[in-house]
């Protein structure tokens, strides 16, 4: 009887142990699953990041565009001498929206400020600074060079 208790107690604790052995390999496994997973995941992220920066990229480029066609559309056509020279003409002033257009389109092109800056500087023009550059600036977002540089590109 004895005998039999303890082949009962070995078979049990080689079963244990064949069970604790086999979870052991199974949560294992599940963690390299994971992990690839988790793996793939950032890779989806990376490629998806630079698609939006890529997009954005395109957006500003097509957005400057549309606004110098529209600046241009809106130009008088240029008079012309009797010999067919064109007469000098001064140049047409921006108006202070389509300064701070040009501007925040420089800023965000050159990852100067975000895109959640922009909109936050924006509501901002005309309350604490007289244009985007001066706002962008008072809240800190750029530095006096980067205005400085902001200004001079237009």
């Amino acid at each position: 009887m004895l005998v039999a208790s303890f082949l009962i107690l070995v078979v049990v604790g080689v079963a244990g142990l064949l069970v604790y052995n086999r979870l052991n390999m199974w949560q294992a496994s599940r963690e390299q699953q994971y992990a690839r997973r988790e793996e793939e995941a950032k890779e989806r992220l990376a490629a998806a990041l630079q698609e939006k920066r890529e997009l954005e990229s395109r957006l500003l480029t097509m957005e400057n565009e549309v606004s110098l066609a529209g600046w241009r559309l809106q130009a008088p056509p240029q008079p012309q001498h009797a010999g067919g020279s064109p007469v000098k003409m001064p140049k047409r002033t921006m108006t202070a929206e389509e300064r701070n257009e040009r501007l925040s389109r420089w800023l965000l092109k050159n990852g100067k400020i975000s895109i959640e800056q922009h909109e936050k500087a924006q509501k901002l023009v005309g309350q604490i600074g007289n244009d985007i550059v001066e706002t962008c600036l008072l809240l800190r977002f750029i530095d006096p060079e980067t205005a400085k540089d902001a200004s001079g590109s237009i």
